[in-house]
């Protein structure tokens, strides 16, 4: 194998490596979007401000479990009412963006209209929040589309805002590419299939949202080669076209970069 391949699957070999080892401190230098394989996704994201705590239940039983708590400068951890609970986090179940962002945690759905569902790839179970504990205690819920598709992050928390200043767009679809259509539908002409950047070797795509209509947005797409070095990148190809950025499940296909966590 070439060394300019071998590096650059060093390169991403590393970042991929990097999103996995929560417990150390990691870099992406180069902001590479690189797609989360990290399970399910559920219907949007939890964020927890700092030294936020809030109840959580177990299903079939209105008694409070415990506490979901982010400590000051700290990732969000359980903190149970029984000493005895063994439960262990499986990251996954956090999301994250931009820079250092293990404060937003997956809800992977309601249940009878008065909780969400979190901590599902920790348990089989999960566990429960009240929806309406949600705003007593200061925290907020934001679904995919409303994060993606929101240019001017009106309404976010500041800390978001700041975290999502370090993050580029790109594919979320593990070893897959995306269809590139001329127009808003399945309908519409391909025009190319986008790969995400864990598949080229040799290669980065870099995307700009244009506009969006339902799930699909309009993008500017851009294709660079690897010249060698460490984010040593030269443009070589554009495209402008429609991407579906949600399935049906509201999963985003495109999600952010992350740059240190």
């Amino acid at each position: 194998m070439p060394n300019k391949i071998k590096k650059m699957k060093y390169l991403i070999s590393s970042v991929m490596i990097f999103l996995y080892c929560y417990s150390l401190v990691a870099e992406n230098p180069c902001n590479i979007m690189i797609p989360q394989n990290s399970g399910e996704w559920g219907i949007g994201i939890c964020y927890f401000h700092e030294d936020a705590k809030i109840p959580f239940y177990f299903k079939g039983n209105d008694s409070v479990a415990g506490y979901i708590i982010r400590p000051k400068n700290n990732k969000l951890k359980l903190e149970f009412i029984e000493d005895s609970t063994v439960f262990k986090i499986n990251y996954n179940d956090f999301n994250w963006l931009g820079h250092t962002s293990a404060y937003l945690l997956k809800v992977y759905g309601k249940i009878n209209e008065n909780y969400y569902k979190v901590f599902s790839q920790s348990s089989i179970n999960g566990i429960l929040i009240r929806i309406d504990e949600l705003k007593e205690f200061g925290l907020e819920f934001f679904d995919y589309k409303s994060l993606i598709l929101n240019p001017t992050r009106i309404n976010l928390p500041e800390e978001m805002v700041r975290n999502l200043g370090f993050a580029n767009i790109g594919l979320n679809l593990y070893k897959s590419c995306i269809n590139l259509r001329t127009g808003p539908s399945i309908n519409y002409e391909i025009l190319k299939c986008l790969k995400s950047n864990d598949w080229d070797d040799n290669g980065l795509t870099k995307m700009k949202i244009i506009e969006s209509k339902g799930n699909w947005v309009k993008i500017q797409a851009e294709a660079f080669k690897w010249g060698g070095g460490e984010c040593d990148f030269t443009k070589d190809k554009n495209w402008v076209g429609w991407i579906k950025a949600f399935d049906d499940n509201g999963k985003p296909n495109i999600w952010y970069s992350i740059t240190s966590y």
